[in-house]
């Protein structure tokens, strides 16, 4: 009979132990076995793409109706954005200073003004960052990355159609309004 020592395995390698086979067990019961298929769900670099939050897509869209802005001079020179991605955060506003450590900021934009949004993977989650309308349609993207410390940056020019910025992954939780101003 083999025995093991008390302290040979730590509470943490335990409860990790159990999390995975709760995990494996829950996907075998979920039917959750049979992989990407014919590969359709599957982005060109090989990583799975996520499939939109439909339960949020109508928080979103009831978010975005009156952005709380702070007056024109914070957003008449801006063209870069700065966010941090973190799950139990969500997005958090690093650049331009009128945004710096809000949650979710509603963000105003130039019509026809090309805009670099920069932001990092705070938490290692899978994050990406998505543009989309009012309807609840993409209009662009980043890709998804699950690394902390990550950084992606996203050029975008800001149309009448833009309304909200998110991570598709988390949907209304990592949300924020877009105000797209005429000059």
């Amino acid at each position: 009979m083999t025995r093991y020592a008390a302290d040979q395995y730590s509470r943490r390698a335990v409860l990790e132990l159990s999390a995975t086979g709760s995990t494996v067990t829950l996907g075998l019961l979920a039917g959750c076995t049979d992989g990407t298929g014919e590969g359709e769900d599957v982005d060109e670099e090989g990583r799975e793409e996520r499939a939109e939050p439909a339960e949020d897509l109508e928080a979103v869209a009831e978010d975005l109706d009156d952005p709380e802005l702070e007056a024109d001079g914070e957003w008449e020179d801006v063209d870069l954005i700065e966010l941090e991605a973190d799950t139990d955060d969500g997005w958090t506003g690093r650049r331009p200073a009128v945004v710096d450590g809000l949650e979710n900021p509603d963000l105003a934009l130039y019509e026809d003004r090309e805009y670099e949004f920069r932001w990092t993977n705070v938490d290692g989650d899978v994050h990406n960052l998505a543009f989309w309308d009012a309807d609840g349609s993409r209009l662009s993207s980043s890709p998804f990355v699950d690394e902390e410390g990550d950084e992606q940056t996203v050029t975008v020019e800001a149309t009448e159609k833009m309304a909200a910025y998110l991570c598709e992954t988390h949907g209304s939780d990592m949300a924020g309004a877009l105000e797209i101003r005429s000059e």
